[in-house]
């Protein structure tokens, strides 16, 4: 009996805690919510609006869609941003490309066109210069201006001492108000802000590797630079299909290393910086004192590049000691803060962007070979495709096809080690000069310089840098003399 009547009084004090928990989560909020519903509304000034939780706006809210202009002023200068009908967009106002955030933007409309204030502090007051609102003061304000032809100006003044807001004042009603701190991120905000420090036109995932005319220069002189070319070449099929070709204008027709290249254009596929301190105007470039506050006068580095016709130009100062670069994009008028990490290519050297094979051209696609040395001159046409090919020489010839592919596959073993210790080929006995002209007309010269016993500086049409094995030469050479002799040969790696 007794412990029937302790589970009984266990179960009811169970009872009781589950109704008490019920009350102060569900019953005791939705009765204050029923106080606060019932609660007077405060008295509203002529032009005031009631908004929400009987809050005070200083005027009817304007939406975005009724926005004409919105003008901002504040310490840190003056924007605006206007409307444009035939486009249905917002542009700011004397720089139309400016890639501003749609994110911000919508926030500043919001802060704006909801004039929601904390409280009204005073409402008729004779002293606006205590709150930083009178002209004297030179406070903050913006302006809109609706498309049915309404007007609206705020000021903006001192902070209140608690750090919870600033001062604010509707122009044509001598009231003070109190305006939530979040202004300070929007309306009090400098127009930098509002930017995507978005460096030039953006690259599509499926065509980035289209970009023509890549360069860089340094110190305003051209270091490297990239073209794009479509090219035909002749399939396994014997049917000529088109390919895309990168192809080195500058300093010389190096072969392109794809890997290193095709990386780098990926970084314009979201060319970012990670912040914008200046936005400048499309009416006027930036003046020469703002230039050299960021190290922009004279650029360490600029980079142009055309994509989709259209051409990208951005200019880079020297990296600044926290390891980040300013960069002035052209395009949108604007200098950003840029990680090193986005723009490793700028200090890439220039081997970096070379392939160490000197020739990759499938001998389906060679017109023609030519080899001069002091000891022996070789000329050689080629025709045909695959098991087909036919080889003729100056003299009209005819060279053993198999012996010849022996002589292409030397050829394409001829690599670029490393930078030479001269580039000067004055004094050098020229060991060999090759000449290729492929099936689309393209013609290379190697030239070939021995000084060391190993290395050779090579040139390619005329310009080099950099050595190779003086072996390969010397074997391409005896290869030459046999194909012209009508000895038959199988090429050996010596390396």
């Amino acid at each position: 009996m007794i412990k029937k009547q302790t589970k009984l009084i266990l179960i009811g004090a169970a009872a009781a805690l589950i109704l008490l928990c019920a009350y102060l989560i569900f019953l005791r909020p939705l009765l204050g919510n029923l106080n606060a519903t019932v609660s007077e509304p405060p008295e509203l000034l002529e032009g005031e609006v009631l908004g929400m939780n009987n809050s005070i706006m200083m005027f009817e809210q304007v939406v975005r869609e009724n926005i004409a202009e919105l003008t901002v002023h504040n310490q840190n200068g003056e924007y605006a941003f206007y409307y444009n009908k035939d486009h249905d967009t917002f542009y700011i106002r004397g720089n139309d490309n400016a890639p501003y955030s749609k994110d911000q933007f919508s926030a500043l409309v919001v802060a704006a066109g909801y004039p929601s204030v904390s409280s009204r502090l005073i409402d008729h007051c004779e002293n606006m210069a205590e709150y930083g609102l009178d002209e004297a003061s030179n406070p903050s304000w913006y302006k809109l201006d609706t498309r049915d032809g309404k007007s609206y100006k705020v000021y903006l003044g001192k902070p209140v001492p608690t750090g919870a807001g600033s001062y604010a004042r509707f122009e044509g009603r001598d009231s003070v108000y109190i305006i939530d701190a979040s202004s300070s991120t929007t309306l009090l905000a400098p127009i930098e802000d509002m930017i995507t420090a978005i460096l030039a036109m953006p690259a599509s995932q499926t065509d980035y590797h289209t970009v023509k005319n890549f360069l860089i220069a340094r110190d305003g002189k051209p270091f490297v630079e990239i073209t794009t070319n479509t090219e035909k070449r002749m399939g396994e099929d014997g049917e000529y299909e088109e390919y895309l070709n990168y192809e080195m204008l500058y300093p010389t027709n190096y072969n392109v290393s794809i890997s290193t290249y095709d990386t780098l254009l990926q970084t314009f596929i979201e060319f970012y910086g990670t912040s914008v301190c200046e936005l400048g105007s499309a009416e006027t470039m930036f003046d020469d004192e703002t230039l050299e506050k960021y190290g922009l006068k004279n650029p360490a580095y600029e980079v142009f590049y055309e994509y989709k016709g259209v051409q990208n130009s951005i200019q880079f100062s020297k990296k600044n000691a926290d390891g980040t670069y300013y960069a002035y994009s052209l395009m949108f008028d604007t200098i950003s803060v840029v990680d090193d990490d986005t723009v490793l290519f700028l200090e890439y050297d220039l081997i970096e962007f070379i392939d160490k094979p000197l020739l990759q051209v499938n001998i389906n696609d060679m017109a023609r070979i030519k080899l001069e040395s002091p000891t022996v001159t070789g000329d050689f046409r080629i025709n045909g495709t695959g098991t087909d090919i036919v080889v003729t020489a100056s003299d009209g010839r005819s060279i053993d096809a198999d012996s010849f592919r022996q002589f292409y596959m030397a050829l394409l073993t001829l690599q670029m080690v490393t930078y030479a210790d001269t580039t000067d080929t004055e004094g050098l006995e020229c060991i060999a000069k090759i000449t290729i002209e492929t099936d689309s007309g393209e013609t290379t010269t190697f030239g070939f310089y021995p000084y060391a016993t190993r290395r050779c500086l090579y040139t390619v049409n005329g310009v080099g840098e950099f050595y190779c094995l003086r072996s390969t030469v010397d074997t391409l050479v005896d290869y030459t003399q046999k194909l012209l002799n009508g000895e038959a040969f199988v090429y050996a790696d010596r390396h």
